[in-house]
């Protein structure tokens, strides 16, 4: 299994495992677990964000590896128009995705949020997913790598 561009063999792995089932019974830790997952696959950042589907407001953001600039920034504006949200809502619960799959490069280098917010973190692709759905609530997770 790789981890920060090498190899974590089982028992990092085991650690990881064990660190999301921790957090679980204690969610005010998710933002530590987030940047262990995103550390392990070579990411430099990660969230874990609960939002409505109605009127996509963001009911828990989770995160590490965002400078609070950025933070405040997604939660006031970003979080809004996002277009990654709708997309891991219309892919559904289990399934990964990435920028490619949002939309392609040319639309994502004229989109407020690929354009100023991404940027800005000095990020590069990210791949994410919808964990689960309850009635109008969803929660997603990414992980973003380095822009190259």
């Amino acid at each position: 299994m790789t981890g920060n561009g090498g190899t974590f063999d089982d028992d990092a792995f085991s650690a990881l495992v064990l660190a999301i089932y921790d957090t679980v019974l204690e969610p005010e830790h998710w933002g530590d677990t987030m940047g262990q997952v995103a550390c392990a696959v070579g990411g430099v950042a990660s969230t874990l964000q609960l939002d409505r589907l109605d009127d996509r407001s963001l009911v828990h953001f989770g995160q590490s590896g965002m400078a609070p600039e950025m933070i405040t920034a997604y939660q006031d504006h970003y979080a809004a128009i996002n277009p990654r949200i709708p997309y891991v809502k219309m892919a559904g619960p289990g399934v990964i995705c990435d920028d490619d799959q949002v939309m392609d490069a040319r639309e994502r280098a004229r989109h407020p949020y690929y354009a100023d917010f991404v940027r800005s973190c000095d990020w590069g692709p990210f791949l994410g997913g919808q964990l689960r759905v309850e009635g109008v609530q969803q929660t997603a997770f990414s992980v973003q790598f380095a822009r190259t």
